[in-house]
């Protein structure tokens, strides 16, 4: 078909179809509201718009003829705006991927059991920072780092805590609450939050070492082997 000028196909009195130089546009009906300020006399109209786009389906960039501009002006959706994929932005400001009810700025949900943050990086040269307070720094609170491949250092990952007070890396048992494990500025500490007698201090338990333990006792240290050259005795505290 090949046709001079142009031709519109209407449904219900609204343009569906456009025919123009030898190409068919699909298109979508914009119907714009006029409306006033809440509890006012309707002399004057409100700046806002209401846009509706009549239809179903999905639209790229390169469907859309674009016949107007808003210049100057903002657009605002109420309630929210939904997406597909149960994504939602609420009137709240918060933005929900996988889940219509985000209670945070950025919340993510769903089933899927991963969750993934990338610097799109193919080459692995970058380093992805993770911060809980503003930039990436002790200075601001506590950091991740997570070095590339091909970074250097290559692919490290760094637990950095804040400069404030006493902030320490704390390995916590499975009820969250007793520390299994703590590092400080110097020390490393096992079942204790507060290792401050050495490098390594561990507190109400035994060292073992290839089956011999190690514990205190009284004033001395307690060896116990397990088929080892070790004998079995006391070193009392002080003595080479």
């Amino acid at each position: 078909m090949n046709l001079i000028g142009s031709i519109k196909i209407y449904k219900r009195e609204i343009p569906i179809l456009l025919y123009k130089r030898g190409t068919w546009y699909h298109l979508i009906f914009v119907l714009v509201q006029k409306k006033y300020e809440t509890g006012s006399t309707p002399n004057f109209y409100n700046p806002n718009l209401q846009i509706r786009v009549q239809g179903t389906n999905t639209y790229l960039p390169a469907d859309v003829i674009t016949v107007a501009t808003f210049a100057g002006s903002s657009i605002s959706f109420v309630p929210s705006v939904y997406f597909p994929g149960s994504g939602i932005w609420n009137t709240a400001g918060n933005v929900g991927i996988g889940t219509t009810a985000p209670t945070q700025q950025l919340a993510l949900g769903g089933t899927v059991g991963g969750f993934g943050m990338s610097t799109a990086d193919g080459s692995d040269n970058a380093i992805l920072q993770i911060s809980g307070g503003g930039a990436a720094a002790n200075t601001r609170g506590a950091y991740i780092n997570l070095y590339g491949n091909e970074y250097s250092p290559a692919g490290w990952l760094d637990l950095i805590p804040g400069n404030a007070g006493t902030s320490i890396i704390r390995f916590l048992n499975r009820a969250g609450s007793a520390a299994a494990m703590v590092v400080n500025d110097t020390n490393v500490g096992i079942g204790t939050a507060s290792p401050t007698l050495g490098k390594l201090q561990i507190a109400s338990g035994n060292a073992v070492f290839d089956s011999a333990f190690f514990s205190a006792d009284g004033n001395g240290i307690k060896f116990s082997p397990d088929s080892t050259n070790i004998v079995a005795g006391v070193i009392p505290y002080g003595l080479g």
